[in-house]
């Protein structure tokens, strides 16, 4: 279970919930447990002052005597072990069981009432005498006591109940949220071709679907239908888009080779600065219908990779397009065979690309190297520019679309489409293209296919 994940979430708060109930509980229970307590306190006082009234009115009845007699004879023989009992006659206490410190003089002639922790009851015999009884409360004591045992008791109880139910909730509760991903993330597989189809993704994505649709929440079920929307709308998109581009590429096409015959046709019967012009002419149709090949490759899902293709002798490719790049100003240390499975002509256009590059910024007098390194399960191919550096913030830089660093956009001509493309067309082939070396050491590019492995 990571830690930011919403079961995570779900056991921190069942945890918070459960610490917080126990201190409201245990609070609660020692709140009640004081009010019941006093109450209690107060009927056995009052029913211990009905016995001793009745005792002391009776042993005046039958001795014929005042209460001021009667009152310590009739009290003699009660038991009080719990209470303390006072008998005042005109401001002075007559009699204390058990000896100690008065409670009084009573603050009502006849009645109950509270003071300095004792609760105690007073009633007024004929005679103006007043007998005075006492217990002290000691319910506050017993209800933090209380209190503090609930809470040590059921503290832990609750803890471990509420890691375990909140775990068990966290993980039902996120159950379609994690099926949900899963079926985003095997969209991944599908073929970008297959998508003029306007609704082969919706289809890929109802396949899975369907089979959580009745048990899934409702939160996840309206999740579930605006991202089927999205994907309707997307899908329409990049339908329009491929044809967009599949179109464009045709009539792009079509044009520039026109152009390039009328351009060549022009070239028999031109004069030599008129030729100088017409050959200007023809290089830059060359580098746009380049750049259209370019972006039509780049437009491939490097996620979906090639079909299986053919067997491609790498050393070969690199041998004859550093010898069309290059000509003889390269270091070229090349195996006899370096098999791999791909695609031949993006491929070509990968090794062009990456030495193309190292021709441009290899300063004057400087002579490229080109390395093979032949393991079992992987072909590199390295090429190194002698003299030329790259920071340390250029190194992806390089790797982004049209960019170009100041260098290349003030000595080179070009789209900033080389390095790109060649890292699109390795990993169109599950490989990668990698600048490997330190700002301080000459500047590699590494380009890594895997080795051809016989069909099975």
């Amino acid at each position: 279970m990571r830690k930011g994940s919403l079961a995570a979430r779900v056991v921190r708060g069942t945890t918070l919930v459960a610490v917080l109930s126990c201190f409201a509980l245990a609070g609660t229970a020692s709140l009640i447990s004081r009010v019941v307590w006093r109450s209690n306190e107060e009927k056995a006082l009052a029913r211990t002052m009905r016995a001793l009234a009745s005792s002391v009115e009776a042993e005046a009845l039958e001795e014929g005597t005042a209460f001021a007699e009667a009152g310590p004879e009739a009290l003699k023989d009660a038991a009080l072990a719990a209470y303390h009992v006072e008998i005042w006659i005109d401001g002075r206490r007559t009699y204390v069981r058990p000896h100690g410190k008065p409670l009084g003089p009573p603050a009502v002639a006849t009645g109950q009432y509270r003071r300095d922790k004792w609760l105690l009851e007073s009633r007024e015999f004929p005679g103006g005498g007043i007998l005075l009884v006492g217990t002290r409360e000691e319910g506050e004591r017993d209800a933090l006591k209380l209190f503090a045992s609930s809470l040590l008791l059921s503290l832990p109880v609750c803890l471990i109940l509420a890691v375990v139910i909140g775990r068990v909730v966290g993980r039902r509760a996120t159950r379609p949220l994690i099926d949900f991903t899963e079926r985003v993330t095997a969209m991944r597989d599908f073929d970008p071709p297959a998508a003029s189809d306007a609704a082969a993704i919706p289809r890929l994505w109802m396949v899975g679907r369907e089979r959580d649709r009745k048990t899934e929440p409702a939160e996840v079920a309206d999740l579930d239908d605006a991202f089927h929307r999205l994907l309707e709308r997307l899908s329409e998109t990049l339908r329009r888009e491929l044809e967009f581009a599949a179109n464009a590429s045709h009539e792009l096409r079509t044009p520039l080779t026109n152009m390039r015959l009328h351009a060549e046709e022009a070239m028999r019967e031109a004069t030599p600065e008129a030729r100088r012009a017409l050959g200007d002419q023809l290089r830059e149709i060359d580098r746009m219908v380049h750049l259209i090949d370019s972006l039509l490759v780049m437009a491939r899902d490097s996620e979906s990779g090639l079909p299986l293709g053919e067997a491609v002798n790498l050393a070969d490719l690199v041998r004859d397009v550093a010898a069309r790049t290059l000509g003889g100003g390269a270091d070229v240390h090349l195996p006899d065979e370096a098999m791999v499975r791909g695609d031949e002509g993006l491929l070509g256009i990968a090794v062009e690309n990456l030495l193309d590059n190292a021709r441009k910024f290899t300063p004057a007098g400087g002579t490229a190297r080109i390395n093979f390194d032949l393991a079992d399960s992987v072909v590199r191919f390295s090429v190194v520019s002698p003299g030329a550096r790259i920071s340390a913030m250029e190194r992806e830089s390089l790797f982004e679309r049209f960019y170009r660093s100041p260098e290349a956009r003030a000595n080179h001509a070009g789209h900033g489409l080389g390095l790109p493309l060649a890292r699109h067309i390795a990993r169109l082939h599950g490989g990668d293209v990698r600048c490997v070396s330190s700002p301080e050491e000459d500047a590699c590019f590494t380009l890594e296919v895997p080795a051809w492995q016989p069909r099975r």
